[in-house]
């Protein structure tokens, strides 16, 4: 019972706080590592939050807040009339790297390809948001070795692009048997 009877004499009934039950909170994770875009779901006013490593509880006034990925605790709070209930731990997971593939990727060769000791440049290029700087890599003796400088002479290239990493992707090197010119 809330109640306790301190008095049988006079009859003095004193109520004491009632309970809470933990909150049930799911979670969507950051769209990267470093992204502070995570979700908890089911948040309600009348709750509060504290992150790992810290104290002090904070009121919930955003339901539908970002967060970054960690973990996090999340309690009804006290009222007048009802006690903070127990703790729910909520984990915010980040979202993993993507692997660029070629797919992702446009390659456009070199417009004009008629011999006038002028740099080729072929082009390979994306539209993919977030993936890193591109650079590109031509060979004409069949992979073997690799120059990022523009071909001036003429021969058959292959192409490949060296993709940097970033908080979204890893870095790779991409290739594809289309990529080439003569």
């Amino acid at each position: 019972p809330n109640y306790v009877d301190t008095d049988i004499e006079g009859w003095t009934l004193t109520i004491e706080k009632g309970t809470q039950e933990k909150p049930v909170i799911t979670s969507t994770p950051t769209s990267s590592e470093v992204a502070e875009d995570g979700k908890m779901i089911g948040l309600a006013t009348t709750m509060e939050i504290r992150k790992e490593g810290e104290s002090t509880y904070t009121l919930v006034t955003d339901t539908d807040a970002d967060f970054a990925a960690g973990t996090y605790y999340v309690r009804y709070a006290e009222t007048d009339n009802l006690n903070a209930s127990e703790e729910t731990t909520v984990v915010i997971e980040s979202a993993p790297k993507q692997d660029p593939v070629a797919a992702d990727f446009e390659f456009t060769a070199p417009s004009d390809l008629v011999y006038d000791g002028t740099e080729k440049e072929a082009k390979v290029e994306t539209d993919a948001e977030g993936i890193g700087d591109i650079t590109v890599h031509y060979s004409n003796d069949g992979g073997e070795t690799w120059t990022t400088e523009k071909p001036v002479e003429p021969g058959e290239y292959i192409v490949k692009a060296e993709v940097e990493g970033n908080d979204y992707y890893n870095p790779a090197t991409i290739t594809d048997p289309s990529w080439s010119f003569t």
